[in-house]
């Protein structure tokens, strides 16, 4: 809990435009992420994005956080994924 609230203050003090990361989008890293901020029930979540939440967005039934939840947590920041798509 610790390391996660660690990183949100991180990204909160650069305020990065962009988020770099390899199969972040299409892996499971950013859905980790996400999920391990929800369990773990760290302070100021929304930190990820731009915008702030006061709770989390809904879940889509295909999923457990959903491809749209992450895009919209992460919400006025780049994602920029370096896996290579065939």
């Amino acid at each position: 809990r610790a390391l996660l609230a660690y990183l949100l203050a991180m990204i909160q003090r650069h305020d990065p435009d962009v988020i770099l990361g390899h199969t972040l989008c299409g892996g499971l890293d950013l859905a980790l992420l996400l999920q391990r901020l929800r369990e773990c029930k760290v302070d100021n979540w929304s930190r990820l994005g731009r915008l702030v939440w006061s709770q989390w967005p809904k879940q889509s039934a295909s999923s457990v956080l959903g491809y749209w939840v992450e895009r919209q947590v992460l919400a006025g920041r780049l994602l920029v994924d370096t896996q290579a798509q065939a």
